[in-house]
């Protein structure tokens, strides 16, 4: 005789025991009992009379307690007994919670580390973050604390350094800092020429927009503005403040934003393109 399976299964934050037993060769049948405390929940019978007798009886016997005592355990996981139990237990399967959207101030974060510091990591030190890290970073830019920006971007670059450390050295990092949105205070060291100015343009307002528009046609309104403008635009004294209102007197951000959204990016791309600059703004 095989004596049987006994298991304790959760299911919906519920305990239920499970028990599949043999009665043995004088009474050729498995069963297979679902119980909530002293309830009964659902029972399940096989009988074996036809195998009696054959080689390898045992094995069989244990092969179909198996697959009785599996099934139950599967079928109680599907719902096939939610009716049975509504009338005993407090059925309440878990809800599945959706994540709060990203506040103001983590949609920016996210956005330089997207326009900024991946680009950077790559290009100037070879280092691309696995999915595992993003995740990290992820999570610690939704536990930043509001306050200043200066204050929220070191504890972002901060983050990115202690997953990077290993990889790195100090000092290259440090000057890569440099260079990132919301740091840099009057180093002199900021980028000259046209190329830089473009790329700071870009890197400066390509988050904010993006999240209006999409990637798709904040590439295609950066293409139109740039090919409008000769290079020698951005030699003028305020040509990166007319890049701006451009940008944001756009036909497609005319539509779809609102006249406080485009006065707040108006003041937050001059005061990050001076930081981009590290304070030498000879174009804004």
């Amino acid at each position: 005789m095989i004596h049987g399976m006994n298991e304790n299964v959760r299911y919906c934050g519920v305990k239920y025991h499970v028990q599949t037993e043999d009665k043995g060769i004088n009474n050729p049948s498995l069963v297979s009992i679902i119980f909530y405390g002293g309830t009964i929940i659902a029972v399940e019978r096989i009988c074996y009379k036809e195998i009696i007798g054959k080689e390898d009886i045992e094995k069989r016997i244990t092969e179909l307690l198996n697959g009785l005592h599996r099934k139950m355990i599967e079928a109680l996981k599907g719902g096939a007994y939610d009716e049975k139990i509504k009338a005993c237990v407090d059925l309440k399967k878990p809800a599945v919670k959706e994540a709060p959207p990203p506040s103001r101030e983590e949609r920016e974060l996210i956005g330089v580390v997207k326009n900024n510091v991946l680009p950077s990591l790559r290009e100037e030190l070879g280092i691309d973050l696995t999915r595992e890290e993003l995740v990290r970073l992820r999570r610690a830019i939704s536990k930043i604390p509001e306050g200043e920006v200066r204050d929220r971007m070191l504890c972002l670059y901060s983050e990115v350094y202690s997953i990077i450390r290993n990889r790195c050295d100090r000092d290259q990092f440090k000057a890569l800092v440099k260079k990132w949105p919301g740091v840099a205070k009057g180093s002199g060291e900021g980028p000259a020429g046209v190329k830089p100015v473009r790329s700071a343009v870009e890197k400066v307002t390509h988050g904010d927009i993006s999240e209006v528009i999409g990637d798709s046609l904040t590439s295609a309104l950066y293409e139109k503005l740039f090919n409008e403008i000769h290079d020698s635009f951005f030699q003028k004294k305020g040509s990166v403040e007319i890049v701006f209102e451009r940008l944001l007197n756009s036909g497609v951000i005319q539509k779809r934003t609102s006249p406080e959204w485009r006065n707040r990016m108006r003041n937050k791309w001059k005061m990050w393109y001076r930081e981009f600059l590290g304070g030498q703004d000879k174009n804004a």
